[in-house]
């Protein structure tokens, strides 16, 4: 027996990928490995923060949109009660001017009121300033 002789052979192609071949010239059998240029792209890990970062922001959206669906809930009861406290074949006729009084001061605090997120600021909105 003697010192085996191995040829290693090694091939860069246009898109950075390199070809390593082996062949063992005692024995004939050879063997092949493709090495792919990972430059530029992103690891396991960097994909697995991303994900998890998308997963966050999907949580934080979904509670602003809750938010964003009460909010217009609240105003559309209120715009709604305003109109039937305006229509006076409605509400208008049943009520005592310093209940309906109460009741446009109402809207116009929901409406003002930061709490409920409304923030039309000063009460303007759609009860009008007064």
């Amino acid at each position: 027996m003697g010192t085996p002789q191995i040829k290693v052979t090694f091939e860069f192609d246009a898109n950075g990928i390199l070809n390593v071949k082996t062949e063992d010239k005692g024995t004939g059998k050879s063997k092949k490995i493709t090495i792919i240029n990972d430059k530029g792209r992103l690891s396991q890990e960097e994909i697995e923060r991303m994900v998890h970062e998308t997963e966050e922001f999907a949580k934080e959206n979904k509670k602003v949109k809750e938010k964003i669906d009460a909010r217009n809930s609240l105003e559309t009861y209120v715009y709604n009660m305003k109109n039937h406290i305006s229509d006076k074949d409605k509400l208008v006729d049943k009520l005592e001017s310093d209940e309906k009084e109460k009741v446009e001061q109402k809207g116009r605090d929901g409406e003002a009121d930061e709490g409920w997120g409304l923030g039309t600021g000063g009460g303007g909105g759609i009860w009008g300033k007064r």
